[in-house]
């Protein structure tokens, strides 16, 4: 049994307890989550498999004749919500270990640990029968590369954060080793910048300073970013001229 309605910012699902049926909800709720502009879903798909998993193989016992009903809401913006219901008699939930097993070796009760590690929030009914978990997916900053006369303009998709600072630093890299002297980061697209990204930013200008003559502009900045550099001299100290977005 397989059935899927669509409505303004919900998909539903109802199945029986057959395991071949869990890979075909995640499929269809990830072509969702793509049509809704969120193509980031890997975590996504990972927490609503192993709640459809931990339903019918837990909550129903492989009991084909009792149904899971699963809920997949847009809650606005980056925020998910996925709902999934089985016809079992529960679980003492409070009393559940949400951590990863101390034993590499244990070969199950991994489940719930990476429903706990990769959501914002999880909520249980009753018995446990019914679990909702909410979710924020952010896209990872990706990071665009154009030559603009005798510039190269550098355009993040998203914020500079710890979590793409790896990224930011190798493309910043690649421009020092190409012998880049004119360099403008354009963050139209940034709304958070935390230290990370700003030490990264500071030594692309230590590296160009090696190398002679440079100039580095930060452009389309918020005021708040903008101020940001301000406080910490990256603006005085560093040759970084600073221009927030008019």
């Amino acid at each position: 049994m397989f059935q899927a309605t669509e409505n303004p910012g919900v998909l539903q699902f109802t199945i029986s307890s057959e395991m071949p049926l869990v890979d075909r909800v995640v499929g269809q709720a990830k072509d969702y989550l793509t049509a809704n502009g969120t193509t980031h879903h890997t975590e996504f798909a990972v927490v609503m498999r192993e709640l459809l998993i931990n339903a019918i193989e837990h909550g129903n016992g492989k009991d084909i004749t009792k149904k899971v009903q699963c809920v997949v809401a847009h809650l606005g913006g980056t925020r998910w919500q996925v709902t999934v219901i089985d016809e079992g008699p529960g679980f003492d939930w409070m009393n559940t270990s949400h951590e990863m097993p101390a034993d590499g070796a244990q070969p199950r009760s991994r489940g719930l640990a990476l429903v706990h590690a990769f959501t914002d929030q999880v909520e249980y009914q009753g018995t446990g029968s019914h679990v909702d978990a909410f979710m924020t997916i952010i896209s990872p900053t990706t990071f665009a590369v154009v030559k603009d006369g005798g510039w190269v303009q550098v355009t993040p998709s998203g914020d500079l954060t710890a979590s793409c600072a790896d990224v930011f630093r190798q493309q910043l890299l690649h421009l020092a080793e190409t012998n880049a002297r004119q360099v403008r980061l354009d963050l139209r697209h940034v709304q958070d910048l935390d230290s990370v990204s700003l030490s990264v930013l500071i030594a692309f200008a230590g590296m160009l300073a090696k190398g002679g003559d440079y100039r580095i502009e930060v452009v389309n900045s918020s005021a708040d970013l903008a101020n940001l550099f301000h406080l910490t001299r990256v603006d005085q100290d560093f040759r970084i001229a600073v221009r927030a977005a008019e």
